[in-house]
């Protein structure tokens, strides 16, 4: 994949093989006992507009952001090695967990995290199987604003990649305020679930 260079303070990186496999059985259990066992923390899948978007759940420091609401809760061991293993490879320190669950036909809409802000994102991806992994795509903030006051992506020659199993891509510097990303759905027929796990950091609405 190449990483996202332009402007020159905006950089995505990618580590295919961030963490030991291993992690990709324990993480999928992990949510699988989520689910089953209805852990109020996890919000589940809902359709919005034309699409389905994907579960939410979360660990770490509370924080809240437009309608949702996220309380404060312990981090297991599983996800603290996966917080290290973060930490070492980019350089940054992360306190929040933030899970999303996608079932086949499932995805997130273009956005950006915080509305822009110029937080650091990494993001690992374990799935049931190959079948279940996602495309993300990355659009260029024009610097213009529609008559709702919203800002204007171009949509011409997105940055795309599929990160694959237990990869980490994280996103740096401006990147996240001056581009916006989404998640396209699977609509593969083959049953099973993909889990991002993404760390970031505590911020404060401005």
């Amino acid at each position: 994949m190449t990483p996202i260079a332009i402007p020159s303070d905006c950089i995505l990186k990618y580590w295919p093989n961030a963490c030991d496999s291993k992690y990709n059985e324990r993480v999928i259990q992990f949510i699988q006992n989520v689910k089953e066992t209805g852990d109020p923390k996890y919000k589940r899948s809902k359709q919005l507009h034309k699409t389905k978007q994907a579960g939410v759940y979360h660990l770490g420091n509370a924080f809240e952001y437009r309608k949702e609401c996220f309380s404060k809760s312990d981090i297991p061991d599983l996800f603290k090695e996966l917080q290290s293993i973060a930490e070492k490879l980019t350089g940054v320190k992360y306190d929040i967990v933030l899970f999303k669950v996608y079932q086949p036909g499932e995805s997130l809409a273009n956005h950006q995290d915080v509305d822009g802000s110029n937080m650091n994102v990494c993001c690992f991806t374990f799935a049931t199987s190959d079948s279940q992994l996602c495309k993300l795509a990355w659009y260029k903030y024009n610097g213009k604003r529609n008559s709702a006051d919203k800002k204007v992506y171009s949509y011409s020659n997105p940055q795309c990649f599929t990160p694959d199993i237990c990869s980490m891509w994280f996103m740096s510097g401006s990147t996240n305020s001056k581009y916006s990303h989404q998640v396209l759905a699977n609509h593969t027929e083959v049953p099973g679930l993909r889990v991002s796990v993404s760390f970031r950091q505590s911020f404060s609405q401005e």
